[in-house]
Order: structure tokens, then C-alpha cells, then sequence
């Protein structure tokens, strides 16, 4: 795995301890990436140490449903659930509904990693009947 600079490196290792902390063996290292999975109920949670320009963002995401078909109906759906929502936001990626967090790398602590994968897993869980329900999706998302 390469990582970029220091700052990534610092934010991987600090993420990797508290990934380690917090969910013990139910947490996968990836081996080629800076990232990290697990499985919280049904949903697989993916959590990214990522390089932005000479920063570390840590980003927690999971796909919600995948096979949606785009619509304004389910723009606007997911647009509505932003607006309320407190931690992390709905997006579309190759027809897949993902919900996404994302935290500064430099200053992310335990409590604020843990937050954020019960915000992606809460959010998940809450909207994936109702999206497939509502516009369609072929079912839950795997990655």
C-alpha cells in the first residue's frame, strides 16, 4: 500500500488503532488501499484514509442500494434527507445510492470515527427499504 505523505500516514496509522479499538476482528484491513471494512448488521461499511492535496481526509461510506434508476424524483428524495441530516449525505455513483461522511484525517479522534460509522450504518439501514420501495433499486449495495 502507498500512501502519499506524511500527513495520510499519520492519519492511517491513528485510524488503524481506533478501527482496531472499536470493532477488534469484525474490521478488514484492506492490503492495497488505506482503508478499512466491516460489517455493521447487513451493511458494509468502508472506511478510506485519503490524500487531499498535502491533507488526510478519512472518509466512512457504504452503499445503500444499487440499479437505481436516475430520476428527478429521486434526486429530489435524497436531496430532502441531506438537508436534515446531521452526519454525512446521500450521492449517486454508477448507479449505486451511497451515503458518505467525511472527517478531517489531522484531527479525527475515536469518538468522531465512531459517530460517523454508526451515522453511514444508521442511514443505511433506515432509507434502503424505502429507496428500493420508492424508485426501483435491484437491491442492497455490496461494496
Amino acid at each position: 500500500m502507498r500512501l502519499e505523505h506524511d500527513a495520510q500516514e499519520a492519519a492511517y496509522e491513528r485510524v488503524s488503532e481506533y478501527i482496531g479499538q472499536l470493532y477488534g476482528e469484525e474490521a478488514e484491513a484492506a492490503t492495497d488501499s488505506p482503508s478499512f471494512a466491516l460489517r455493521r448488521g447487513s451493511a458494509r461499511i468502508d472506511v478510506t484514509v485519503a490524500a487531499v492535496g498535502d491533507q488526510a481526509v478519512v472518509a466512512v461510506y457504504a452503499t445503500v442500494v444499487s440499479g437505481v434508476e436516475p430520476s428527478q424524483e429521486l434526486y429530489e428524495y435524497l436531496l430532502r434527507y441531506n438537508a436534515g441530516s446531521m452526519f454525512g449525505a446521500f450521492g449517486i455513483v454508477d448507479g449505486e445510492v451511497v451515503f458518505q461522511h467525511a472527517m478531517v484525517g489531522e484531527t479525527v479522534d475515536k469518538l468522531e470515527l465512531r459517530t460517523a460509522v454508526a451515522a453511514v450504518v444508521d442511514a443505511t439501514d433506515e432509507q434502503d427499504e424505502e429507496i428500493t420501495r420508492r424508485f426501483g433499486a435491484s437491491g442492497r449495495g455490496t461494496s
